[in-house]
C-alpha cells in the first residue's frame, strides 16, 4: 500500500522507510488543514459502492448511491452513527479547507443578512460573521443537521428544511453549498466584475487618473488588503486596470481613457445606492479626512496643518508634493524625502508654545511622512505628536468609537479657522501631472 501510495506521490520512498509530502500531512489529524476525515469519508461504503452505479447516473440524472439507500443517504446515516460521525468531520474539515479563501475573495460588510444554503454545520457561514460584526445570519439545512448542531453563532439562526423541496429565506446573499454547472461566465465578464461593489470602489478611485497603490485602494474600497490583491487581479486580468512596477511594490492605474469612459457612463446610469450599503464609504471618507497615523494626525486635517505650520514659517522645507515620475516603495517619494527635511524655526517654537502644545525644548529637525490617503506630507515624530496632543486637549479633535478616524469639533472648527486659517473640511489635493498638484 505504501509503494502505492508513494507511486502516486502522496508518500516519498527513502532509504529504509518512507516520509511524508505534503499530500500525506494533509491526512493528519495535528495538520491545521487536514483532510482526514474527508479521507475516511470517501471510503465508506455507501460513498465508495456509489461509484459503481455511474451508469444509473449517466441514464437518470439522479445520485447513484440511491439504488444503494433508497430513503436518501440521510437515512443511511440516521442508521450508521459511526459513519454518520465521520461524515460530519469530513464536511466540517472541507468546510475548513474553503473558509480562508472565501474571507479573502469576497468582502461581507455591509450585508444586512446572509444566508448560508445547504451550509453544514455553519463553521464557514460564522467564520464570515466574524467578519462582518453587523450582520446577521441564516443557516438553512436539513433537519438532522439542525438538530446535531454543537456550536452556535449569537447572530446566526437556523431553519430546517431542504432547499430542493422548498424556497430558501430571504436575504442580501446566499451561498449553496454544492452548485452544479458554471454556465457563461465569459461572455458576462466585465459585467461580473462590477457586479462587486469593492472592485466598483477601485476603479471609482482610480477614475482621476490617479496611480495609487494597493494600500490605498484596499482603503478605498473598503477591504482587507488580500482581497483588494485578489480585486486587482481580476481587474488587470480582464484589461480594465494595468500595473506599474516600482521595484518591489506596484501601483494601479485605469487601462487608457475608454475604461474610464465606461466607468462615467455607468455611473450616470447607476441607481443610488440605498444608505445602508453606505457605512464603509463613510469610514473611508473619515479617514481620509483626519485619522490618526500612530501617534500624529493623518489625512487632509494632517496636510493641511503641516501646510499652515510652513505658511506662516513654523517650519521649514519643501513643500510636500511629490513628483509621480519618481516612485519609491509603496508611498509616492519622489524628490521629496520622507525623513527630516523639515526644521521647526525659532518663531515656530515660541508661537505654538504660547498656543499650549508642549514641545521638547531641543526640538529642531521635524520627521515628518508621507500621507498614504493624500500622498503629501503630514509632520510626524515629536512635533506630530504634541499637536495631535494639544488639539485632544483643547477638545479640537475626538477619537472615532470604532476605528481611527478623528473627529472635528465645533471648537475645532473654530480653531483651525482662527489660529491656522484652515476651514473644515480640508479641501483634497489632486495631482495633474509629475510634480504639478491643484487644491
Amino acid at each position: 500500500m505504501l509503494r502505492l501510495l508513494a507511486a502516486h506521490g502522496v508518500f516519498q520512498k527513502l532509504d529504509g522507510g518512507y516520509g511524508h509530502t505534503v499530500s500525506s500531512r494533509l491526512l493528519r489529524t495535528d495538520h491545521p488543514m487536514s483532510m482526514r476525515a474527508f479521507s475516511q469519508m470517501m471510503g465508506l461504503p455507501l460513498i465508495w459502492e456509489s461509484l459503481t452505479e455511474l451508469e444509473h447516473s449517466v441514464r437518470n440524472g439522479s445520485p447513484g448511491l440511491e439504488t444503494l439507500e433508497p430513503k436518501g443517504v440521510w437515512a443511511y446515516l440516521q442508521a450508521h452513527p459511526r459513519e454518520a460521525d465521520i461524515f460530519g468531520r469530513a464536511m466540517t474539515a472541507k468546510a475548513g479547507a474553503e473558509i480562508a479563501a472565501v474571507l479573502d475573495t469576497y468582502d461581507f460588510s455591509g450585508l444586512g443578512t446572509i444566508a448560508d444554503i445547504g451550509g453544514g454545520r455553519g463553521h464557514l457561514l460564522r467564520a464570515v460573521l466574524d467578519t462582518a460584526p453587523d450582520s446577521h445570519g441564516i443557516l438553512f439545512e436539513l433537519p438532522e443537521m439542525i438538530d446535531n448542531l454543537d456550536v452556535g453563532h449569537e447572530r446566526m439562526a437556523t431553519t430546517a428544511g431542504d432547499y430542493a423541496l422548498r424556497s430558501a429565506p430571504k436575504c442580501r446573499r446566499s451561498r449553496v453549498g454544492v452548485m452544479a454547472g458554471d454556465g457563461d461566465v465569459d461572455m458576462a465578464a466585465v459585467g461580473q466584475l462590477l457586479a462587486d461593489r469593492g472592485r466598483c470602489r477601485i476603479l471609482l478611485a482610480l477614475a482621476d487618473g490617479r496611480a495609487l497603490p494597493a494600500s490605498v485602494l484596499a482603503s478605498e474600497a473598503g477591504v482587507r488588503a488580500s482581497t483588494a490583491s485578489g480585486h486587482l487581479r481580476k481587474l488587470a486580468e480582464r484589461g480594465l486596470i494595468e500595473v506599474l512596477p516600482t521595484g518591489r511594490y506596484r501601483y494601479y492605474q485605469l487601462r487608457g481613457p475608454e475604461v474610464a469612459r465606461l466607468v462615467e457612463i455607468i455611473g450616470r446610469l447607476a441607481p443610488t445606492q440605498p444608505v445602508r450599503s453606505l457605512r464603509a464609504g463613510t469610514r473611508a471618507q473619515a479617514l481620509r479626512l483626519a485619522r490618526r497615523c500612530y501617534d500624529h494626525i493623518g489625512g487632509r486635517l494632517g496636510v493641511a496643518v503641516t501646510d499652515a505650520l510652513r505658511e506662516r514659517g513654523f517650519i521649514e522645507g519643501p513643500d510636500g508634493t511629490p513628483n509621480l515620475g519618481a516612485v519609491r516603495g509603496d508611498r509616492i517619494a519622489g524628490r521629496v524625502s520622507d525623513e527630516a527635511d523639515y526644521s521647526i524655526t525659532t518663531q515656530g517654537h515660541r508661537d505654538l508654545s504660547a498656543m499650549g502644545l508642549v514641545l521638547p525644548p531641543a526640538l529642531g529637525a521635524v520627521r515628518c511622512c508621507i500621507d498614504w490617503t493624500e500622498q503629501r506630507h503630514h509632520i510626524a515624530g515629536a512635533l506630530g505628536t504634541a499637536v495631535l496632543n494639544g488639539f485632544e486637549s483643547a477638545g479640537w479633535v475626538t477619537p472615532a468609537p470604532t476605528h481611527r478616524a478623528l473627529r472635528v469639533s465645533e471648537r475645532g472648527v473654530r480653531g483651525l479657522r482662527d489660529h491656522f486659517d484652515i476651514a473644515w473640511p480640508p479641501t483634497a489635493t489632486t495631482r495633474t501631472s509629475a510634480g504639478d498638484s491643484t487644491g
